[in-house]
């Protein structure tokens, strides 16, 4: 059975604040028993364009294997964006 997580998440200016709510949310979500979690769009970088490249080159690629790791951990699937 699918039991989805569908995240309302409050982004800041703040990347790196950004990538921490996110990470606690899968956390929470995992621990409901949720097996997809589907992430808003920009939700990491927030929604001027302009800025989106730079803001998430201070997230480094590596950074980003957390959530590789938490969805295996948790056996779920995680859909966040991605502009590397």
């Amino acid at each position: 059975m699918l039991s989805l997580a569908l995240a309302q998440i409050q982004n800041r200016e703040n990347i790196r604040e950004n990538f921490l709510n996110h990470i606690q949310f899968v956390k929470e979500a995992a621990s409901y028993g949720c097996n997809f979690i589907l992430f808003p769009e920009l939700s990491l970088s927030g929604y001027m364009q302009e800025e989106v490249k730079e803001k998430m080159q201070l997230i480094k690629k590596e950074d980003m294997s957390i959530f590789k790791r938490l969805a295996e951990e948790n056996k779920i699937s995680i859909s966040i964006e991605s502009t590397f």
